[in-house]
């Protein structure tokens, strides 16, 4: 099996959910950037070793309740859009230990989590956990992919990064809307990008 390498696999890690496309490579130590256009490959002898199998596992344990997941159907009921439904990273990491899948993104995933960043810690802050992991997140896909960066701002990034995380960090106020506010507050602390000119690339 291919190695991942290692500036991106710290990206990857730095992800809290991903498709289930992403998922079924990781599991087999692939690098998901390695195969963006897997989705419309039809050639069997082309695909990763055990992708089409483990795919079709990982898509069974979501529709039979054991993965849980943010499903996104086709036209047809019964049949999961994998570019689209997501799977958390813990989900993920818990399913393949319970069903005795040996890999290893997850097996060297088993760094400790830094007290500001647990969630048990009595001195837990939501908006300095997601201020940190904002920028841990998107400092690492920028530098993994400076195209994001083609006419756009690292504060737009980081906003959007927090929209998608805010139920995480208790950022969707009581009429279910995004707390707007707050997420603009978090992504001025996290915003790297203060002065004038072309975005700097943060090397995680």
């Amino acid at each position: 099996m291919a190695e991942i390498k290692p500036s991106i696999r710290e990206f990857w890690r730095l992800r809290s959910h991903f498709t289930v496309i992403e998922a079924a490579l990781l599991i087999l130590n692939h690098d998901p950037s390695d195969h963006r256009d897997i989705a419309r490959t039809w050639q069997t002898e082309e695909l990763p070793e055990g992708y089409p199998g483990l795919l079709g596992t990982l898509k069974n344990a979501i529709q039979q309740g054991t993965l849980a997941a943010e499903i996104v159907w086709f036209s047809k009921p019964s049949d999961i859009n994998c570019e689209t439904t997501k799977v958390t990273h813990d989900d993920l990491k818990q399913w393949a230990r319970k069903h005795g899948i040996k890999t290893d993104f997850f097996l060297q995933d088993n760094t400790q989590v830094a007290g500001y960043l647990d969630k048990s810690n009595p001195c837990y802050s939501p908006k300095l956990a997601a201020a940190i992991r904002a920028w841990e997140a998107i400092s690492a896909e920028v530098a993994n992919r400076p195209d994001l960066l083609a006419n756009k701002k690292i504060k737009p990034l980081l906003e959007n990064w927090l929209e998608e995380h805010a139920a995480e960090f208790g950022l969707i106020k009581s009429d279910g809307d995004y707390n707007k506010l707050g997420i603009e507050e978090i992504a001025k602390v996290a915003n790297w990008d203060t002065g004038g000119g072309a975005p700097k690339i943060v090397k995680p």
